[in-house]
């Protein structure tokens, strides 16, 4: 599996980075940190991102993920 960025993410999403933050400090993704090439980084599973926007086709408000896997 190979996790997406941050930037990547919101790109998939049609949204900013700092939406895709605000997202990860509500739960609302799950997300993961990891030591990068200059510091800490995010990195989000395709998987929520296929279930957040699933959640915004279909109108609804995207449920918190099953398991928080946040640093």
């Amino acid at each position: 599996n190979n996790p997406l960025t941050l930037i990547e993410a919101a790109r998939l999403m049609g949204v900013s980075t700092q939406t895709v933050r605000r997202l990860i400090q509500r739960e609302i993704l799950s997300a993961q940190q990891s030591m990068g090439p200059h510091g800490l980084r995010w990195e989000i599973d395709r998987s929520e991102v296929a279930r957040y926007l699933e959640a915004q086709r279909g109108g609804q408000q995207p449920q918190q993920p099953l398991s928080s896997n946040r640093v």
